[in-house]
């Protein structure tokens, strides 16, 4: 291989990479998940990309994977949207029912409550229902407060691939 191939070679990564992280300052934000509390969606350690320009023009929707300040740690939560503003949440220990319909793996000790989300709010669910601490324990979350969407998972290599 001669040295100018060499030379453009290089340089060609160089600008790959140099895009690759313009592009994560601008849209993203790599975070780490951590804990068990979305498995089996992501795992701890699992890094993911969030797209932090995601809500600048529509509200959180049910069922995405959003990222938000925790409310008692100076750490992000990774949870997923189960009711809009509008919504009726209903607390149980039978589980958690939004509008009438009861979702999967959310029984245990909880106190009773129940509740109409108010604008700007959103009512988050860990994936494991059984080891999250969610909106069950600290109630809706304001939706300007959200982070951004957690779009990919980008390490460990087996695991790439969108989120859902």
């Amino acid at each position: 291989m001669s040295k100018n191939r060499l030379i453009y070679r290089l340089f060609s990564w160089f600008l790959i990479f140099l895009s690759l992280l313009a592009f994560l300052y601008i849209f993203g934000r790599v975070n780490v998940a951590f804990g068990p509390s979305m498995e089996p969606t992501l795992y701890s350690g699992d890094r993911i990309l969030i797209d932090r320009k995601a809500y600048e023009a529509v509200k959180p929707a049910k069922d995405d994977i959003v990222a938000f300040p925790a409310p008692r740690r100076g750490a992000f939560y990774i949870k997923r949207v189960v009711a809009e503003e509008g919504d009726e949440v209903k607390i149980t220990s039978e589980g958690v029912r939004v509008n009438s319909k009861l979702k999967k793996n959310t029984e245990g000790p909880w106190s009773y409550n129940r509740f109409t989300l108010e604008e700007n709010k959103v009512f988050v669910l860990g994936d494991n229902g059984y080891n999250s601490e969610d909106s069950r324990e600290f109630g809706p979350v304001k939706a300007n407060t959200i982070v951004g969407k957690v779009k990919y998972v980008i390490w460990p290599p087996s695991r790439w691939g969108f989120v859902k």
